[in-house]
């Protein structure tokens, strides 16, 4: 009588992941096992094992052309101070700059709202006066008087007359230019009725 094992494996109805000579062709192959991979795989990396050697690998730095000072070469700086945002998230304090602080400062934002909440206020409601209103200078007052910067904030209706004119000048400019082509294809009729 034969005993069957039941945990034995039988090469008739098992079949392998691996085909049964894959070890041998994986030896044969030509374009992928190359002595330059086998030797990068290879690789003992030396970094020094005592305490000094690792102290001095950690602070080596170098010159960062972009920031135009020494940075640590790990990427890491231990020195960077960090803030956190409105959303709760930690991120370097390089990115906090005082830009649109500067820019209403220079460009004396608040000052103008103040000034137009008060024309508001004491109820000012004829705006600024229309017309060409040119200030002669006296050549021997001092230069320091300089104008204002250029406002580049705008209201509501400033927004809506500029785009109300900009309409308007492109209206005008496409009607000169079909003018000008009609003008043209009257005077070529002309100028071929007269050559007959």
């Amino acid at each position: 009588m034969d005993v069957v094992n039941p945990t034995a494996k039988s090469s008739e109805f098992y079949i392998g992941y691996k085909p049964s000579n894959h070890y041998s062709e994986r030896g044969l192959e030509i374009e992928k096992n190359t002595f330059q991979q086998q030797a990068a795989n290879e690789v003992l990396d030396l970094v020094g094992d005592d305490i000094v050697t690792m102290k001095r690998h950690g602070n080596q730095q170098k010159w960062d052309r972009k920031k135009k000072k020494f940075v640590t070469i790990s990427g890491k700086d231990t020195n960077k101070k960090k803030i956190k945002t409105e959303s709760g998230v930690w991120i370097p304090a390089t990115y906090k700059s005082d830009i649109y602080k500067k820019w209403k400062h220079r460009n004396k934002v608040e000052a103008r709202e103040a000034a137009e909440n008060d024309s508001e206020d004491e109820g000012n409601t004829s705006g600024p006066r229309r017309g060409f209103h040119i200030k002669k200078r006296n050549k021997n007052a001092p230069k320091n008087d300089r104008r204002p910067p250029k406002r580049e904030l705008r209201n509501k209706e400033e927004i809506v007359k500029q785009r109300k004119r900009k309409d308007r000048i492109q209206f005008q400019q496409k009607k000169r230019q079909l003018e000008r082509v009609s003008r043209k294809k009257s005077q070529h009729q002309k100028s071929g009725k007269r050559k007959k």
